[in-house]
């Protein structure tokens, strides 16, 4: 697959605005990857985020982890 067929979806916005509905049907489409950044925090280190500072430390853990292989 080339670099031009590929098309990279990147959904931010508020609480409630429909990101996750419109992941889901961007999901359904074929040869598609849907990484939610809220799953994969919830599953590592929900019960150790308690507060906003909390969310931004483990986020950037996540994230340091997860880039190089979303990337490649």
């Amino acid at each position: 697959m080339s670099v031009s067929q590929v098309t990279l979806h990147m959904v931010c916005g508020k609480i409630g605005s429909g990101k996750s509905t419109l992941s889901k049907k961007l999901g359904e489409q074929p040869r598609t990857v849907v990484v939610v950044e809220d799953e994969w925090l919830s599953a590592l280190f929900g019960d150790q985020m308690k507060t906003g500072a909390d969310f931004l430390v483990y986020s950037k853990k996540l994230r340091s982890v997860i880039k190089p292989h979303v990337v490649a």
